[in-house]
């Protein structure tokens, strides 16, 4: 029988209920979602920081952005700091890891509500269209 790819470690920092949730100290899943979540925090703070403090620089050229702007950044950024508090405080045999759970699901619901009125639709109706206009033969030759 194989062996699983993260097993269970023993000892229990926080309380019993801990050792049926930690995994060992290295686990590729786990760490591939550490690191993509901190990429994900990284990314977004960057334009989301950056952005109100050079707006009275560049009001005249660029503005603020508007309310479609900041929308997809606000919900992805709830999306994944929801995500990691549900996650920590479920490990921390907390309660309210079940009511932070619920807003994650509903940012989740509103990622996918608002993705085909945000600017980043076109990325997907772009690519179905590139893809269309291939197998039907209509690209240039």
């Amino acid at each position: 029988m194989r062996k699983p790819l993260c097993s269970k470690a023993s000892g229990s920092p926080f309380s019993a209920r801990w050792q049926s949730k930690q995994l060992t100290p290295f686990c590729p899943i786990r760490d591939a979602r550490h690191s993509a979540t901190i990429a994900l925090f990284s990314r977004l703070w960057q334009p989301m920081h950056t952005a109100p403090s050079l707006a009275p620089a560049k009001a005249g050229k660029a503005g603020l952005g508007s309310y479609f702007d900041w929308i997809f950044l606000l919900i992805v950024f709830g999306v994944g700091t929801t995500g990691m508090l549900s996650w920590a405080l479920r490990l921390a045999d907390m309660n309210v890891g079940y009511t932070v759970y619920y807003f994650h699901l509903v940012f989740i619901w509103s990622l996918f509500a608002y993705a085909p009125y945000s600017k980043f639709a076109h990325l997907f109706y772009r690519t179905t269209a590139m893809v269309f206009s291939l197998r039907s033969g209509r690209e240039k030759k």
